[in-house]
């Protein structure tokens, strides 16, 4: 009897996660061993050396053994990159802190990761629980939502219909389409969620306007900016490595960030221009980018 493809993706998709753990362990621990690998799967070592760790080197041989070992420090780079994995820091971190959040809401300690403290979020409430919920299944049952919103011009009615959802250093808001009229067209705005100020009725499928026609949501920038040109040479070599991972530039006065959405574009020039250092506040980055047309 045939097996139902549906049964075909749930295996590959158990195998794939099981693999992910596996070179998580080997290549940002370091370590790993069949026990604590099958602790991490609520499996005995028997069965994870049988059905995880010998497949693995089948497939892929001594890729373990190279995930193991350090940087090679002719390249500054490793020797191989997982296959499964995650490789880029940010990534392990959102991981990381997903998995700690997962146990803290069912009364245990995480399974695996190190302790992260989120200093960005510190000083800012979290949007109420009910109208983040509703924004939430409103965009992802794709329907808009009618709330009483209030901005830095007013306080309004407004017909919502939320796309995406996106975290601004501390900040955290909704992207979507709003009408405050059903006799005048609307358009796409940010919105905060603790910015509500009650929601008027029942969500509408019917009414829901998506992404599609979103310009500056859809089109994507490259961003430059100008080190200012005032700054110490000590920070200026301190903002050369954190930026270029190049010890041995001598001039570094540009950054370019290629790939950026024009509606996150205010926010990225925000979050660059000003730093801290020493307890002093430096003008860091002067965007050198075109007005808005």
């Amino acid at each position: 009897m045939p097996v139902p493809i549906c049964d075909i993706f749930s295996h590959m998709r158990k195998w794939k996660i099981q693999y992910a753990l596996l070179e998580y362990l080997v290549y940002w621990e370091g370590r790993v061993t069949g026990a604590r690998l099958g602790q991490l799967l609520g499996r005995t070592r028997e069965h994870v050396q049988r059905q995880i760790l010998a497949p693995y080197r089948r497939e892929f041989g001594d890729r373990l053994e190279l995930l193991a070992e350090r940087i090679d420090p002719d390249t500054d780079r490793p020797h191989v990159q997982p296959e499964f994995a995650p490789v880029a820091p940010g990534a392990l971190i959102d991981i990381v802190r997903g998995e700690a959040r997962f146990a803290e809401a069912v009364g245990e300690s995480p399974r695996f990761g190190i302790p992260i403290e989120d200093v960005a979020a510190i000083g800012f409430r979290e949007p109420h629980n009910q109208y983040f919920r509703m924004l939430h299944r409103a965009c992802v049952q794709r329907r808009a939502i009618p709330i009483e919103y209030v901005s830095k011009r007013r306080t309004a009615a407004i017909w919502f219909s939320p796309h995406t959802l996106v975290r601004d250093v501390a900040r955290i808001h909704f992207r979507g389409y709003g009408s405050w009229s059903d006799n005048q067209p609307g358009y796409y705005v940010d919105l905060v969620p603790s910015r509500i100020y009650r929601v008027l009725g029942n969500s509408d499928h019917s009414r829901y306007v998506g992404p599609d026609a979103d310009k500056e949501w859809n089109e994507r920038v490259t961003l430059t900016f100008q080190l200012n040109p005032k700054l110490p040479e000590n920070i200026r070599k301190t903002l050369c490595l954190e930026h270029e991972e190049n010890r041995n530039r001598t001039v570094f006065d540009t950054l370019v960030i290629p790939d950026v959405r024009r509606a996150l574009r205010r926010y990225v020039e925000r979050s660059l221009q000003y730093r801290f250092f020493s307890g002093s506040l430096y003008h860091i980055w002067i965007p050198d980018n075109p007005p808005d047309p």
